[in-house]
Parts: C-alpha cells; structure tokens; sequence
C-alpha cells in the first residue's frame, strides 16, 4: 500500500482467502464492515488491476490482485509497515514468542497510532510471515493496554494462533496482574462480578452496568496496604476491555496514575500502576502448562518507596501464582 487512498492487498494474504467470498474474506481482513466493502466493490472502487470488475459474491481464486482506491474514510489503516522497535524479549521458540511489553507501546495500529506499535516491530523481525485473521494484528491473539506493561504471547504459527485463540476463549489462560490502588483494600481475597459497557456519555471509557453488556469477573488479592494505597494481585477470569481498572474504580479504589478511571489518583507522579506479570498457559506443541513472568517495573519500586516508606520485597507479600 502506497498511501490511506490506495490499497494493494499482499499476494499472500489473498492466497489464504482462497474459496472464500471477497466481501467477506476482505472485511475480517482489513477489519472494516461487509457492507462497506460491498459498496467499494459496486461503485467500481475494489477492483482488480486489470481494471476488472468484481461481484460481492466473486469466490476468491488466490491469483488476483486487489486494489482498492479511496480508502474507507477513517475506518481503514494504513497496511503496518516494518519499523526497528526493541523488545524486551523473555522467551521464543519456532511457535511461540513471549515479551514484557513497555508501558506507553500499543499492541496493534489503530486510530492515532498507526505507527511505533508492537506489530511493527514483530513485522521488522518477521517479515509477513506470522498468521492472523486480521493484516493489522499478525501473531497477536490478546492485548494489553496502552498504558499498562508486562507479559505477552505472539503466536508464530498458524496453529499456535488457534491454540492460543481457544485457550483465551475457554478462559484457560491464567493471568496475574499487580497493581497499586488507592486506600486501603478491605478485604484479604474478593472477587467481583460485574456486566461491563461502553460509557453512557465517554465513549473512550467503559463501566460496570446492572443489564447491558458483557459478564466480567475479577480476583483481588492483597499483597501489601496501608490507608494510602493498597498492592493487589488481581485475576482476571474474562478479559474484558479495561476490566480491572473499572471494577477497581467502581469498588472506590482506582489504579494510582490512571488517567480514565483514576478520580483523585492523577495528583501522585506516577503513571498507571497496573503490570501484567505472569500468564501461564498450555503450549500449543507439547501440551505442557508454560509460565512466564515479567518482573516488576523500576516506577512499582519508586511508588512503593513513596506510599511505604521502604523499599519493595516479595517477602512482605502473602503471594502465590
């Protein structure tokens, strides 16, 4: 792809549409709506370069070639390029790759970050050559925040994509986060359900609902607390979008340094204090069960040492993954 307003699609990712009908195939792929690219492909706008007209229902044969001119206004991205990105990288072999992930680094492009993310760096190190459903999220089969650092897997195969892709959905994955919230934790273990949906009036945000949306339940272990702030293990059992941060927010105990949900945090010089630090999960060559962990950031011990007066040790902790 040259610019936003003209699209070539790879060779290889036509290829693996091959039986598929082109309205569908190219909406998962480019992530824009089935009827947007019905309406790109009548008014003459997806083609082929011959100059070739398609139908909606053209069954790919894997030796087209695509393009689209014009782009479709801002719900489309620009195809991810190669950038040169370090990672931090605490595990690899031929199926899988596991990163601690750097707070402020998004994980795939998408509006006002089309560059500087993880997937760029993945393409640099790996080419085209990682699976996805999806040319924007190649390998990736689940997300953190922006804002929030620690561990990750990327799938190198295609069936390590759809091991993992199961194991997520079947809420078999095992995720440990740590946080630091405000005020002192109340109770030793809890764990909250609630239905979580988009904001009524922040559409950037979202919150727990009695009706609307998706089920979502969470953990909470205290590790360490004091009437300022409280060092919690938190278990996500769903994998909602912001889960932890909202249902800690709405409990009256929002993250230290986050800046959607955190009323009353912002003042402390911290960013966000949420890091994923360990997943555990079966790996998808030899079925056994994996753990990796991202150890702590430096700014976890700079906010200890701010709330606690002294420095931060496991051996405090009443903690077991």
């Amino acid at each position: 792809m040259d610019d936003v307003n003209s699209l070539s699609i790879p060779k290889a990712e036509i290829e693996k549409g091959v039986g598929k009908r082109i309205d569908l195939f190219l909406s998962s792929l480019l992530n824009v709506s089935r009827n947007k690219v019905k309406k790109k492909i009548l008014s003459g706008a997806l083609r082929l370069k011959n100059g070739s007209v398609l139908e909606p229902s053209h069954r790919i044969r894997g030796i087209e070639e695509i393009e689209i001119l014009g782009g479709f206004n801002e719900e489309i991205a620009p195809l991810p390029k190669a950038e040169k990105i370090p990672l931090d990288v605490l595990f690899e072999d031929e199926d899988i790759l596991v990163l601690n992930k750097k707070r402020g680094m998004v994980v795939h492009p998408s509006c006002g970050h089309w560059t500087g993310t993880i997937v760029n760096a993945l393409i640099f190190r790996y080419g085209q050559l990682l699976p996805g459903s999806s040319l924007l999220r190649p390998g990736i089969v689940h997300r953190l925040d922006k804002d929030t650092s620690g561990v990750m897997v990327i799938a190198k195969t295609e069936e390590a994509l759809k091991s993992l892709l199961l194991q997520f959905s079947q809420r078999t994955v095992h995720k440990v986060y740590i946080c630091l919230c405000k005020n002192r934790f109340p109770y030793p273990y809890y764990t909250f359900e609630s239905n979580i949906n988009r904001h009524a009036s922040d559409r950037k945000k979202m919150a727990v609902h009695q009706f609307k949306g998706k089920s979502s339940k969470t953990s909470f272990t205290v590790l360490f607390a004091s009437d300022q702030a409280s060092l919690l293990k938190c278990e996500p059992i769903s994998g909602r979008t912001h889960q932890i941060r909202v249902h800690l927010s709405y409990l009256g105990f929002p993250i230290i340094g986050d800046p959607l949900y955190g009323k009353g945090v912002r003042k402390y010089p911290f960013a966000l204090l949420l890091h994923a630090y360990a997943l555990k999960f079966m790996h998808p060559r030899s079925g056994k069960r994996v753990e990796f962990v991202a150890p702590l950031p430096q700014d976890f011990q700079e906010a200890f040492q701010f709330f606690y007066g002294k420095n931060f040790s496991w051996k405090d902790c009443s903690f077991s993954l």
